[in-house]
């Protein structure tokens, strides 16, 4: 798994605790954000970690050829596998932070170009060129 693919689960972590912690339960945005996100981040980290670490090990597993630059690529490429990891871990759910406080300048500006921090009108229809 790489960084992209984390970015994917997080998303899939991320959307599945907006369902578990209904909007509605909470008395401000800041509470719905924060519970979101300390329910969408051990669950994605923990799975991150799993096909991380299992990938690190295969490319770290290199280190024992005779060949140096098949042993060098392993030892690069499982480098790269955690340190990718933490990246995804430590910067992504910043980020998502920064973008969906409610004191955040660049929210307004950029909340509508990804799906992860996109916040309906809360009486808004999601589609609504469709009638039901």
């Amino acid at each position: 798994m790489t960084g992209a693919d984390d970015i994917f689960v997080f998303d899939a972590a991320w959307r599945l605790a907006a369902l578990a912690h209904p909007r509605e339960n909470f008395a401000s945005d800041t509470a719905y954000d924060v519970a979101r996100m300390q329910e969408a981040l051990p669950h994605a980290a923990l799975t991150m970690f799993a096909t991380s670490l299992t990938t690190a090990v295969a490319f770290f597993a290199n280190a024992v050829s005779l060949v140096p630059p098949i042993r060098l690529f392993g030892l690069f490429a499982g480098l790269m596998v955690v340190v990718l990891y933490a990246m995804v871990v430590l910067w992504l759910p910043s980020i998502i932070a920064l973008q969906v406080g409610p004191t955040s300048h660049l929210s307004s500006r950029i909340s509508h170009l990804s799906p992860l921090t996109a916040r309906p009108h809360p009486h808004s229809h999601p589609h609504p060129h469709l009638t039901l």
